[in-house]
């Protein structure tokens, strides 16, 4: 069931450039760069996800935090949130290139649809097809890793799961109302700006950010959160 918001986002892009002399570099790029897919669909959809994984921890998480060490269980659960964000942007590729076979080519060129489609966006023309789906991989892999941890490090703060759903839920919106806004603050802050390949700048004049600042930025929010949620774990008294 949580695959087939994937399967629809998908399909939308597919229909949406089937018409035109494509290949299937196009097709997971437009998934990967439209705003509504991420930071609606794939963000809900992963959060309702993590959710489910923090409401199982029940009795057998208790007895391996009273017997085993709590930071154990700690990482056990990042690992685990990190493997469904891989398992879901490989599911995008996955679908992505199946509906592709037959119809669109898998060659390492840009395509016309392609030069068309990006030219507003030049840091991705400069690369080639298959590294822009390679970099708009890690940076959405990022995004949902890093959503997933705040959902789960909320929870080891507030009592009740939906608690942490809705200070993810408010992050989540304040960075849309950020980048909805154009406001240049959120250039090298927003998470936006920071996931989608085609907001990054391909000069040297500009306000947006470069690829490997993105990466610099998503690896410290995630050691701060991982860092938080350490400490706050060897507070918690479960007794």
């Amino acid at each position: 069931m949580t695959m087939i918001p994937i399967l629809i986002a998908t399909f939308i892009a597919f229909n949406g450039i089937s018409q035109n002399t494509c290949n299937v570099h196009d097709l997971i790029l437009s998934v990967f760069n439209n705003y509504f897919t991420i930071f609606y669909l794939l963000y809900l959809l992963f959060s309702i996800f993590v959710l489910k994984i923090i409401g199982k921890q029940g009795f057998n998480s208790y007895i391996y935090i009273r017997f085993k060490t709590r930071n154990q269980w700690f990482f056990s659960k990042i690992k685990f949130i990190g493997l469904i964000a891989l398992v879901y942007v490989l599911a995008i590729i996955g679908i992505c290139a199946l509906e592709s076979i037959g119809h669109f080519s898998f060659s390492n060129s840009w395509s016309e649809f392609g030069l068309n489609y990006f030219k507003g966006s030049p840091i991705i023309l400069k690369l080639t097809p298959l590294t822009s789906v390679f970099i708009s991989s890690l940076l959405l892999f990022f995004y949902l890793f890093t959503f997933g941890l705040i959902i789960f490090v909320s929870s080891l703060f507030v009592k009740h799961n939906a608690f942490a759903f809705i200070i993810g839920f408010i992050i989540n919106s304040i960075n849309m109302m950020g980048f909805l806004m154009n406001s240049p603050l959120f250039y090298k802050i927003g998470f936006c700006h920071n996931t989608m390949l085609s907001l990054h700048k391909s000069g040297i004049n500009s306000m947006k950010p470069s690829i490997s600042y993105s990466f610099i930025y998503w690896i410290i929010v995630i050691s701060i959160l991982v860092l938080m949620g350490l400490k706050r774990i060897n507070k918690i008294d479960f007794n």
